[in-house]
């Protein structure tokens, strides 16, 4: 329930017991005056009625009001009811007045009191005893509490809408702070100037831009360590890669350098890459955070292909329907030249994109290094690029990894593209900025198990160049239109 709808509720609640408790209390009040100003008037009418009595006036009446809504008796002091004749049961003593419920030749609601009933010669023979109906006084509060209801019901509905509306124009900013909070940008966290007033709500925003601030602060400073450390890395790492890799070719060919020392010289150079890696990937994500440039080009994923496999020389590559013959596919211990070959019956697939070409080899190099930790090494890699859509004019181009691993589960699915998460050892770092830079290539990145359980599949899918020309194109003819429209 939101909290609108409590507030809501909880003013309507207010609301309507406070005007049942006024309604209350106004209709017990109304009875009681009621039933003070009978009574008062009662006592009066048998005062006079004893003054006449006593007087001795001739031709006065006795009883002014109608005799269903007052009765008057005179009765002497052994309570034997003399006037009027032939009323055996007399009215209740009393001298002050008091009501009197459903008496046998009363019903309903009576006031009853009395007054000495003296001759003319002052000797107090008996009584005077009168009864005022409160049945006319019954049907005056009915229609009293009908009209309170009336008024009340109509003060409700009018004080609620108000209330409401009240509420909605309170709310709006808190509304409108909710809003700003749900699109803040996780990459520089702030909020839109606050527009409200100067009260708790604004004591919120401003507590939370503070917060914002100070992550932002934070995240700045971050990542400006972050890029500090990557070029440190980098640096002396790529000195060693390139002696490495100058020792390497000399060691190939020499022949006082056991073959073992060669083995392990490309260990080290493996790990000296895999370092060098790293170091981007750290590079990539304190610049991406900053919005670093792209340098957009059309890319043959197909030449990509071809680096990919001849950095990892037992990875079988795909593409379109065709595959690149390896040295693991025997009858050759050679490779069958530097491009992919393509079926005869089929013609080359086209598996250009729009992209920065350095981006994609580093989002390829990512994923195999992963497949590669993941099947424990690059045997059990497989790279299929493959156009989707129609044939001929494809408008994606798919790039999957598939590894020979342990596979993924539920869990690791979810999370395997979370910063620092890792399901082979490793820094967790690379399936993290491949999905923020395939997220600015405008493609889209995904993983699951592969078919019968065993190792997993990524994959990314790409705009293909046929398609980014075709938007281009349509954005330039409504450019064009729209110029043609203001021109008219």
């Amino acid at each position: 329930m939101s909290l609108r709808t409590r507030l809501t509720l909880t003013i309507l609640g207010v609301l309507t017991a406070t005007v049942a408790a006024v309604l209350a209390v106004t209709d017990v009040a109304f009875a009681a005056q009621q039933q003070r100003e009978q009574g008062e008037q009662l006592l009066r009418e048998l005062e006079r009625v004893a003054n006449v009595v006593a007087a001795g006036e001739v031709g006065a009446n006795l009883v002014t009001g109608s005799q269903a809504t007052l009765r008057l008796q005179f009765v002497t002091s052994n309570g034997r009811v003399v006037i009027p004749a032939g009323e055996e049961a007399p009215l209740p003593l009393a001298g002050e007045p008091e009501l009197l419920r459903d008496a046998p030749d009363l019903p309903g609601r009576w006031l009853v009191a009395s007054t000495p009933w003296r001759l003319g010669s002052g000797v107090q023979a008996g009584t005077l005893r009168g009864a005022a109906s409160l049945a006319g006084l019954d049907a005056a509060r009915t229609n009293l509490r009908i009209t309170l209801l009336a008024i009340g019901a109509a003060a409700l509905v009018s004080a609620a809408a108000l209330a409401i509306l009240a509420l909605r124009r309170s709310l709006a900013p808190l509304t409108d702070l909710a809003r700003q909070a749900s699109h803040v940008d996780p990459g520089d966290p702030r909020f839109a100037t606050y527009r409200g007033p100067d009260d708790e709500v604004g004591e919120v925003a401003r507590a939370l831009n503070t917060v914002l601030d100070a992550i932002r602060a934070r995240r700045s400073a971050e990542r400006e360590r972050l890029a500090d450390v990557a070029h440190e890395l980098a640096a002396p790492l790529t000195v060693v890669n390139a002696h490495l890799d100058e020792l390497a070719d000399r060691w190939q060919d020499a022949e006082d350098v056991a073959g073992s020392d060669v083995q392990r010289l490309r260990a080290a150079q493996a790990a000296a890459d895999d370092l060098l890696y790293v170091s981007q990937d750290l590079l990539t994500l304190a610049r991406g955070d900053l919005g670093e440039r792209m340098h957009w080009e059309i890319v043959d994923l197909r030449d990509v292909a071809v680096e990919m496999q001849a950095a990892h020389p037992g990875m079988t590559v795909r593409v379109g329907g065709a595959r690149e013959v390896t040295a693991t596919d025997g009858g050759s211990s050679e490779r069958s030249g530097s491009s992919v070959a393509d079926d005869e019956s089929e013609s080359p697939a086209d598996v250009r994109v729009v992209a920065d070409g350095a981006r994609v080899r580093q989002i390829l190099r990512n994923l195999i290094r992963n497949a590669e930790r993941a099947a424990g090494s690059d045997d059990g890699v497989a790279l299929h690029v493959v156009p989707l859509g129609p044939a001929g004019a494809p408008d994606r181009v798919a790039i999957r990894v598939e590894d020979e691993g342990p596979g993924l589960s539920d869990v690791q699915r979810e999370e395997i593209f979370e910063r620092y998460h890792t399901r082979t050892g490793g820094t967790g770092l690379g399936l993290a900025v491949v999905q923020r830079l395939v997220e600015r290539l405008g493609g889209d990145v995904s993983a699951r198990a592969r078919e019968g359980g065993t190792g997993a599949t990524f994959e990314v899918i790409l705009p293909s160049f046929l398609a980014s020309l075709a938007q281009e194109d349509d954005e330039l003819g409504e450019v064009e239109r729209d110029e043609r429209a203001t021109d008219a």
